[in-house]
């Protein structure tokens, strides 16, 4: 079974799994980040963040970016803001 780690903007970190035991849908995606999702692929996994966070004011998310900035791959600083999952299942999601 995978999982995923379900980093909550209020700093709260949980470890979750797909209801099918294989892939997260869509909408299980889209609950977790309340709202579109945004993908953040790095090394060793992906991460799923609100498309449009920044843009509904949603809170900095402290552990997700330091996450996603200690990833050796993603170049840049990343500023993530609301909930975001991190996965490191096969990346594709059932529509």
């Amino acid at each position: 079974m995978h999982h995923g780690i379900w980093y909550k903007a209020s700093g709260k970190v949980v470890e979750v799994a797909p209801a099918n035991r294989r892939n997260f849908t869509y909408e299980e995606l889209s609950r977790f980040v309340g709202g579109y999702i945004e993908t953040v692929q790095l090394t060793r996994g992906t991460m799923y963040c609100n498309e449009e966070g920044l843009l509904h004011g949603l809170p900095y998310n402290a552990k997700a970016t330091a996450h996603a900035n200690a990833d050796k791959w993603w170049h840049g600083q990343a500023h993530l803001v609301g909930d975001v999952i991190f996965y490191t299942g096969n990346g594709k999601t059932k529509e």
